[in-house]
């Protein structure tokens, strides 16, 4: 026979009488011989006698359980709650009788099963995030995957059967071509300069890069005087040469290619080219060439949110991202056919929407 104490039923803090016959007795006040019971205070100076196998059940949705083995319950709950038993209170419960033990170690054990699957539940739900999960991608950490996900399939590395391939095929006119002739007999060491060759069936091409460096182009205008008049007039510069020396849209398109195509830093898109061409640019030159490149494409995104507003069926997502140290949102409205980005310092579908195909419609939630 062992007295518990739930911490959530309102007991005394200083002292709890049992009920005469629970405790100590051979009979309960009716006179019938007492059972194994667990005994439970759900009010001051009053117990209630409950079936050990009843109680079993219903600790299952507990928690916390603390066992109390003395009347004196205010300076060992605090106790129990830290699983801070002392040898003299373990023996007092071995001096209960087999059923104390039995009962404690039940009670020990759905504290357990409880606290094991609390800790199960909080380290699944620190493993969530937007691929294993609801929670949208904003919600992700920005952690490295430092474990691939793709499991084994089996087969060897390598291209497999059936796969289209990019196997490189010689041309029919190349752009140039080099013939290598023999310079001596290999039979007896004769020169062969005066003879005349013919050529072999044989031929191997060989795909390279040109020699990389910039082409300078110079751009000059004419003075004429009119035959007519006699009014001078004189040649107008193309639209993009604007001062003495300036940067092709050959080299701007390259640097808005590697900053926002590949993504790559300022800084490196920068270097790369200077490393390649010989020639050193400025990080201000790639703000304009993006700028510049922006303003061209107007058109382009009006059209796209055109046929954004008129399709029937529109993906929106949205994911965090820092711009210059800020907290941004990147939303994405997106069609088989058509794709359109927006940075926004807020989130939402309402946002979402504005961004890519104007103001919000009725049906939208």
């Amino acid at each position: 026979m062992v007295s518990l104490l739930l911490p959530y039923a309102p007991v005394c803090a200083h002292r709890v009488v049992p009920h005469r016959g629970v405790v100590g007795d051979r009979c309960n006040p009716w006179g019938q011989p007492r059972a194994p019971v667990l005994c439970i205070f759900r009010r001051p100076f009053m117990a209630r006698p409950v079936p050990r196998q009843l109680l079993r059940n219903a600790l299952l949705d507990l928690t916390t359980i603390v066992p109390a083995t003395t009347y004196h319950l205010g300076s060992y709950a605090e106790r129990y709650s830290r699983f801070m038993l002392t040898q003299e209170e373990i023996r007092a419960v071995y001096d209960q009788g087999p059923e104390a033990v039995i009962a404690l170690i039940e009670l020990l054990c759905a504290q357990l099963a409880a606290l094991t699957a609390r800790v199960k539940e909080l380290e699944d739900r620190l493993a969530t995030n937007s691929h294993n999960s609801s929670k949208p991608p904003s919600s992700d950490s920005f952690t490295k995957q430092t474990r691939s996900l793709r499991q084994p399939s089996g087969r060897k590395t390598g291209g497999q059967p059936g796969h289209p391939g990019t196997t490189l095929h010689q041309v029919a006119v190349p752009d140039q071509t080099r013939v290598h002739a023999p310079e001596q007999c290999m039979a007896c060491g004769a020169s062969l300069a005066d003879v005349v060759g013919q050529p072999d069936p044989e031929r191997r091409q060989v795909f390279d890069l040109p020699p990389l460096k910039l082409e300078v182009t110079e751009h000059r205008v004419l003075r004429k005087a009119c035959a007519a008049c006699g009014h001078g007039n004189r040649g107008t510069f193309p639209e993009g040469v604007t001062c003495g020396a300036s940067y092709g849209t050959g080299v701007k398109s390259l640097l808005t290619y590697l900053n926002q195509g590949h993504l790559l830093p300022s800084a490196r898109s920068c270097e790369i080219v200077a490393d390649l061409f010989g020639q050193p640019l400025s990080e201000g030159l790639l703000e304009a060439a993006v700028n510049g490149c922006t303003a061209a494409l107007e058109e382009t995104e009006t059209s796209i949110k055109q046929g954004l507003a008129r399709a029937e069926v529109v993906h929106f997502d949205e994911t965090g991202l820092y711009v210059t140290g800020k907290r941004m949102w990147l939303h994405s409205a997106s069609t088989p056919q058509l794709t359109h980005y927006a940075c926004h310092d807020q989130r939402g579908a309402k946002t979402a929407h504005q961004a890519a195909r104007g103001p919000r419609p009725p049906h939208l939630h």
